[in-house]
């Protein structure tokens, strides 16, 4: 079973891309790293969809924390063998920015939905 949402990358990646534009640097790396996000996040509510006796979030915060240590977990910054790979430190504290927009752009869309697949209340 997947989770009955289903992320809208059309709604989010004018958003990211605008996001993204304002930081010059590294811009096409920055794009396949939110692409790879939103993918990842659907991972994430796939997963959580699908263990139904996980703990779910009971705050948007705390579904963002969770969503994005998931992200960040499948996407490793330092792998030099990945596309998005740059080598500084700036680069990995520049995608962590890109990853937390993306997840909160998703949290907050979807919050209500996410509610009420859990079967909880606001």
């Amino acid at each position: 079973m997947s989770s009955k949402i289903t992320i809208d990358s059309s709604l989010f990646l004018p958003k990211i891309d605008n996001y993204t534009a304002r930081r010059q640097s590294h811009g096409s790396q920055q794009r396949e790293v939110s692409r790879l996000a939103l993918q990842y996040a659907q991972e994430w509510l796939d997963d959580l969809a699908d263990n139904s006796s996980s703990e779910r979030p009971q705050t948007q915060r705390q579904a963002r924390r969770a969503m994005a240590n998931h992200i960040k977990s499948r996407m490793d910054l330092k792998d030099r063998n990945r596309s998005y790979f740059v080598p500084a430190f700036v680069w990995q504290w520049l995608a962590g920015k890109v990853i937390a927009y993306v997840v909160k752009l998703i949290i907050e869309h979807y919050w209500p939905d996410l509610l009420e697949e859990w079967g909880m209340s606001i």
